[in-house]
């Protein structure tokens, strides 16, 4: 026996268990606890030691070689296809990708040593921990990002590294093995090289197409509480020119009704009564437009989240200037005011009954610009992402106010801060 065909069949041993590394590092989803991954990995490695060791010695290096580039290579796709918790494209992807990548290994080994010298063996497994290392820092993250940002389309997507595979084949690895000639080394280093820039423009493209469609989301999320805040406006300045009518008219009714008094008409008293009650009911239930600010549309959102609270039994505070010269548009920043205000008013609605609830909306003077702050009682806690530092949402559907707010602070390079103070949850927003 020859040792470059010992070194051959180590070569071949040692795919699935590198292989096994790679699809750990970029998967990040199993269908079975990690503690019981763990244990079916260990129990395949030891299966597949076992599966080395049989076909050695029932065949020859050569023949053995060959088979475990193959055979154990299929088992453990097989696998990995039962484990994963993707059952789309991404699998193929992420298979191929994996391939792509151990054929790369494969080839800069090839530079330095002869396929199947015990060097070229030592120079694959270092080569190898390398890459590991490096997808494990540098890469996954990336990876899993490129992932998650589509469900469709991966079975086409998949075509990329598949023909990377195919050229890197063609260029370096048939050339010898059927003797065509000569494998060409330039190109072989040039699609290696490529590889890496190729899936850092897929991962940088699927970005920028999640920030189109994230900003098309904020966009038409940002135009319907626009809308659904200049129908409230109109509905405020409608009741608060009818409150100003109803008191101009209220000295005529006390004339009329004095007079209907004193000439003993009950009936016409009885009228004017119930025309009064009648316009005084309208009215509560319009709502008032209070002049908290001076912006029609601020003091719209105060006045209307105002009553809310009222009939929420909360105290509804409110200490806010407001400059001049805003760089951020004041329809937007009454959105994200509303939605801040929801929020508020949601948490003080869960607090048990007889509990102190309370909403405060205040600036701080003598701030580096404008410091706005909304805050309000809670019966408990949020707890927070640790990526983006929003609060996270308890219940489907919700959390949108949240990120559009987070939305508008990006826009207009504001700082959005969400803390607990004094026992109070507080929304802070620094322009």
């Amino acid at each position: 026996m020859q040792p470059n065909e010992f070194c051959r069949f180590l070569t071949s041993a040692v795919l699935v268990p590198v292989g096994i590394v790679y699809i750990f590092i970029l998967v990040d989803g199993w269908r079975q606890p990690m503690r019981r991954m763990y244990r079916i990995v260990a129990a395949y490695l030891v299966f597949h030691i076992l599966l080395c060791v049989s076909v050695y010695k029932l065949t020859n290096p050569a023949a053995a070689a060959r088979i475990l580039g193959t055979v154990p290579i299929l088992i453990c796709w097989a696998l990995y296809a039962l484990l994963t918790k993707y059952r789309d494209g991404r699998f193929l992807f992420t298979v191929v990708s994996v391939a792509l990548l151990m054929t790369i290994i494969d080839t800069l080994a090839c530079v330095a040593f002869p396929y199947g010298s015990p060097y070229f063996l030592a120079a694959k497994l270092a080569v190898s921990a390398a890459a590991g290392a490096v997808l494990r820092l540098f890469c996954r993250r990336p990876f899993l990002q490129l992932l998650h940002s589509a469900d469709q389309g991966w079975v086409r997507m998949t075509l990329i590294p598949l023909t990377f595979v195919m050229c890197l084949a063609t260029a370096y690895d048939l050339p010898e093995t059927i003797g065509l000639g000569a494998p060409n080394l330039l190109t072989a280093l040039l699609l290696c090289a490529s590889t890496p820039l190729v899936y850092a423009a897929l991962y940088y493209f699927s970005q920028t197409l999640h920030a189109q469609y994230q900003a098309r989301e904020d966009a038409l999320m940002l135009r319907a509480q626009v809308q659904a805040l200049g129908q409230r406006f109109e509905q405020l300045r409608v009741s608060d020119r009818k409150n100003h009518i109803f008191r101009h008219d209220l000295r005529h009714y006390v004339q009329l009704l004095k007079a209907s008094v004193e000439a003993g008409e009950r009936g016409e008293v009885e009228k004017l009564l119930g025309r009064m009650e009648t316009e005084l009911g309208d009215l509560s239930t319009e709502g008032v437009l209070h002049a908290y600010t001076g912006n029609s549309l601020m003091d719209t959102v105060l006045s209307l989240y105002a009553e809310q609270a009222r009939e929420n039994g909360a105290a509804f505070e409110v200490r806010l200037c407001m400059p001049g010269g805003l760089r951020a548009d004041m329809t937007e920043l009454a959105v994200v005011l509303s939605n801040a205000l929801e929020n508020a008013l949601r948490a003080c609605s869960t607090m048990p009954p007889g509990a102190a609830r309370k909403i405060r909306v205040y600036d701080t003077p003598g701030a580096p610009g404008f410091f706005l702050t909304v805050a309000n009682t809670f019966s408990e806690a949020p707890r927070f992402d640790r990526k983006t530092g929003l609060p996270e949402a308890t219940r489907p559907g919700h959390g949108y106010g949240t990120q559009s707010m987070a939305a508008f602070a990006k826009k207009y390079g504001a700082a959005l801060q969400f803390d607990i103070i004094d026992g109070m949850f507080c929304v802070s927003l620094l322009f």
